[in-house]
């Protein structure tokens, strides 16, 4: 079961990269297989870098502490996730914020990170603007990676699943992008990836 916790980790901290590729396919900009491959490459060896310095942890405290700690921080971080969603559709609206700063968070992370993609605005993600995005991406996914670690995730195939799910959900995010799915997605991204990873959490917790 820890290989198939191994691939759910890999899709929910991959779900960024859905979203990049969904927003990339609606402006029309080109992500070509070397540049995806580059992007995919680089999000598995942050994944392998940070689940190693997780992997740390558990050579200081004892196995079931470590997957406590690990998997209640999966918890915490998918609860945050879906409490983001209900708060943006149920809740934000209803009530008199002062500042919206946190509450863009996400469209700001995103605006950011298409920003650092096509700098030079040609319509195509070429291998230096991979890099600088698949970097974006990939710290977006550290504290992850070392939680999932921490929980006893291998970290040889969270790493192999990453690269694959990372190239597949970008290929198919800009064809998605250019369709009715969009909209879609973009909705309920946050609490689908909130969903997987609290449920994650709390498989890991008991087994």
């Amino acid at each position: 079961m820890h290989f198939l916790s191994a691939f759910l980790f890999a899709i929910s901290a991959n779900l960024d990269n859905l979203t990049i590729g969904v927003a990339y396919g609606i402006k029309r900009i080109k992500i070509e297989p070397e540049s995806n491959l580059v992007i995919a490459c680089i999000t598995a060896i942050g994944t392998f870098l940070s689940m190693s310095l997780g992997s740390l942890f558990t050579e200081i405290i004892s196995t079931e502490t470590a997957n406590l700690i690990g998997s209640s921080i999966l918890v915490f971080v998918g609860g945050l996730f879906i409490a983001e969603f209900i708060w943006k559709e149920f809740i934000k609206d209803r009530v008199k914020v002062g500042s919206e700063e946190k509450l863009e968070k996400d469209k700001n992370w995103l605006k950011k990170s298409m920003e650092e993609g096509d700098k030079d605005g040609s319509g195509n993600i070429d291998m230096r603007e991979a890099v600088t995005l698949a970097f974006a991406l990939t710290v977006n996914n550290i504290g992850l990676g070392i939680a999932g670690s921490i929980t006893g995730l291998s970290v040889f195939w969270t790493s192999v699943f990453t690269l694959l799910v990372s190239y597949m959900f970008i290929s198919a995010g800009q064809r998605f992008g250019r369709g009715c799915l969009s909209r879609l997605f973009g909705k309920y991204a946050t609490v689908v990836s909130g969903l997987i990873i609290f449920s994650m959490g709390i498989y890991e917790m008991f087994v």
